[in-house]
């Protein structure tokens, strides 16, 4: 799995961060619910339209029609030029062999070594000009198949001319979808009419959010479709405590990893915040917790 720079959401004088990971590479909605909370919290729970503007969801991954052949390990491109490569940062691994451009902040755009098996968006090429961006997550194969029916190939191109890769606006995976007739995040809780829903579709259950407009929508849950993910500075203590022996277990408490991991009582402000912790607390065992933060 490919992802993009973290977003961070954290209003003015609180302590709780709360981080936005976003998945370049497609999954299924289950997929990715279950990566996320693998590998971070869960799918993301964005509360209203205005936190949802501030998050930057533009990041993607293509691919191109650069790939490494099989005998000569050589780089090459689909149409037999030498249109010349300039990768990214990543470093190559052995099951790295198609190439995919990324999209980045600022309009920054460099070519990657990916595994011809993730599910990427990509694009053609045309005889004439032009290169159709496909918002549609194949592998690069498919991809390759695609473009050769109904176009002249995956888009080949020198490595400078790469400016027709611009903004688009594509769905993501979040944690909203339609569970025992209501709409519901993925952390179990139901959507308190804080977004209008009233125009997403009852034939299927899962939602994304655009990256560019920030608008809600329906998709088959099959869809290979990029994500996002959230991720807390918040731990739960499932033991009933005063709030005096609570503060002493806190402040006690050291990371087993990073001896620079200090923890306290998390001090939270009203609105989304404090929904959001609430909604953690609310799927805790016992009647009281504990709330930590890492400082």
């Amino acid at each position: 799995m490919d992802s993009s720079t973290i977003s961070r959401v954290t209003g003015l004088g609180s302590v709780l961060l709360k981080d936005f990971k976003q998945v370049t590479s497609g999954s299924t909605w289950e997929n990715a619910q279950r990566y996320c909370k693998e590998h971070f919290n869960d799918l993301a729970t964005i509360y209203n339209q205005t936190q949802a503007d501030t998050l930057y969801l533009k990041p993607y991954m293509a691919w191109i029609g650069l790939h490494r052949e099989t005998s000569t390990k050589a780089w090459v491109w689909t149409d037999g030029k030498n249109h010349g490569i300039e990768w990214g940062w990543q470093e190559p691994k052995d099951n790295q062999s198609c190439g995919a451009i990324g999209y980045h902040y600022h309009y920054e755009r460099k070519i990657y070594r990916k595994n011809c098996e993730e599910n990427l968006f990509f694009a053609c090429k045309r005889n004439t000009t032009g290169y159709p961006f496909i918002k549609e997550m194949m592998t690069w194969s498919q991809a390759e198949e695609y473009c050769n029916n109904s176009y002249n190939g995956l888009a080949s191109f020198a490595t400078w001319n790469m400016t027709f890769f611009s903004e688009q606006n594509f769905p993501i995976w979040i944690g909203l979808h339609r569970n025992g007739g209501s709409w519901k995040w993925s952390l179990d809780l139901e959507e308190d009419k804080h977004w209008n829903l009233s125009n997403l579709s009852n034939d299927t259950t899962c939602v994304t959010i655009s990256s560019i407009k920030k608008e809600l929508a329906t998709n088959n849950c099959q869809t290979q479709l990029p994500f996002l993910c959230t991720k807390d500075n918040m731990v739960l203590v499932k033991e009933n405590k005063s709030w005096e022996e609570v503060f002493e277990h806190c402040r006690g408490l050291r990371s087993s990893s990073t001896s620079n991991i200090h923890f306290n009582l998390l001090s939270v402000k009203p609105g989304y915040e404090h929904t959001y912790v609430m909604n953690k607390v609310m799927k805790a065992d016992t009647e009281e917790v504990g709330s930590l933060m890492l400082i």
